[in-house]
């Protein structure tokens, strides 16, 4: 991977972020969730402050791409209900997936939100702490992230797995690795 320097901090952030979340195996340790959000708040910021200074451009193509574009996404992000739990373990019905827009709070189909839109919003769900765990069995079954415009009303929502936070973060890392113009 070569040594860490500051003209390419962006690719190095990028590759071993990617790098740790496919080594961390440690499912026991309990910290599987808290380096997920971690390492994909900054895939979500990075890239893209980067780039808005210029210090790095970046191919935008798959931004703008909708989500229905990408098999995994269409898996991550439909639109359903399920049960969980609380930490009393009743459950509660949950959407797994809504994006809504303006004040009339219309669902928008996958077929009409970009990816850009998508991180956007799951960015500023998890940059102002619109997180909620869910766990069954005493341990994180998986995490809530809301979007909450002008803090009146949600406009997204969705309920994330372990295995789907990871598969999304890698997704990112890896279209990002790929579209790093150097």
């Amino acid at each position: 991977m070569g040594a860490i320097s500051v003209k390419n901090f962006d690719i190095s952030f990028i590759t071993r972020t990617k790098e740790i979340i496919e080594k961390y195996e440690d499912y026991s340790g309990g910290y599987e969730f808290t380096l997920l959000i971690n390492s994909l708040l900054g895939l979500l910021i990075l890239p893209k402050e980067f780039s808005e200074q210029n210090k790095r451009k970046f191919k935008y193509e798959f931004l703008k791409q909708p989500l229905e574009t990408f098999p995994i996404l269409v898996d991550i992000f439909r639109n359903y209900t399920i049960d969980v739990y609380y930490e009393d373990g009743k459950a509660f019905k949950q959407k797994k997936f809504s994006f809504k827009s303006g004040i009339k709070q219309i669902e928008i189909p996958l077929q009409k939100i970009s990816v850009e839109q998508l991180l956007r919003r799951i960015r500023n769900g998890i940059a102002h702490m619109n997180i909620t765990p869910t766990q069954f069995d005493g341990k994180w079954d998986g995490i809530i992230i809301r979007n909450l415009k002008n803090y009146k009303y949600c406009n997204f929502e969705t309920y994330l797995t372990y295995k789907e936070l990871r598969d999304f973060a890698l997704f990112i890392a890896n279209k990002y690795e790929k579209t790093i113009i150097r």
